[in-house]
């Protein structure tokens, strides 16, 4: 089986080279992040992304997202993560061509992020400081937007760390394209 997902990974990598030189390039962009851990909203913040595309199917990226939130009047949640990841799915153009139009791309990501979360607690005077932090897989799917050199992309993903705990965590990405 393990041969078979790698054969298929180089098919992709190796794949369509007429497309790669319209799809293919770098790109940048910054945005919105969600967290939920467990089903518990631990914050909002900001991702920072790069990113760079191999062809019109697969792509690589290096993500930097941070949350905060203030739980309760005593507990205070400050999250960050570190994301190196790839996606893997298919462009379609909805107007234009391949040099310039409107595209969407619908894919799958998986990848490892480095986590670091801290929980603060304040209980009779005494603030007490919980913190959490390792390397975790995570995976997820996702659309990006593209109109000429503008990107937006939406992405969900969760992975699973300390104890069994879930972290889903939702964003919202603008930026630009470079080919």
């Amino acid at each position: 089986m393990k041969k078979i997902i790698l054969c298929a990974i180089l098919a992709t990598f190796l794949s369509s080279t007429a497309f790669a030189d319209a799809f293919s390039g770098a790109r940048f962009g910054g945005g919105f992040a969600k967290s939920d851990n467990d089903s518990t909203d631990v914050g909002y913040g900001f991702k920072l992304e790069v990113g760079y595309d191999l062809n019109y199917m697969t792509g690589v990226s290096l993500s930097y997202e941070s949350n905060e939130k203030k739980i309760s009047s005593n507990r205070n949640y400050d999250g960050s993560n570190l994301k190196l990841g790839a996606d893997i799915g298919y462009v379609w153009i909805l107007q234009g061509t391949t040099d310039k139009g409107v595209f969407v791309k619908p894919y799958l990501k998986a990848g490892l992020k480095q986590y670091k979360y801290d929980i603060e607690t304040e209980t009779s005077g005494t603030t007490y400081l919980y913190s959490y932090s390792g390397i975790s897989p995570y995976y997820g799917l996702g659309a990006r937007f593209q109109f000429e050199n503008i990107y937006a992309d939406l992405s969900l993903d969760t992975t699973t760390f300390v104890s069994d705990v879930d972290n889903d965590q939702i964003a919202l990405t603008f930026g630009i394209k470079f080919k």
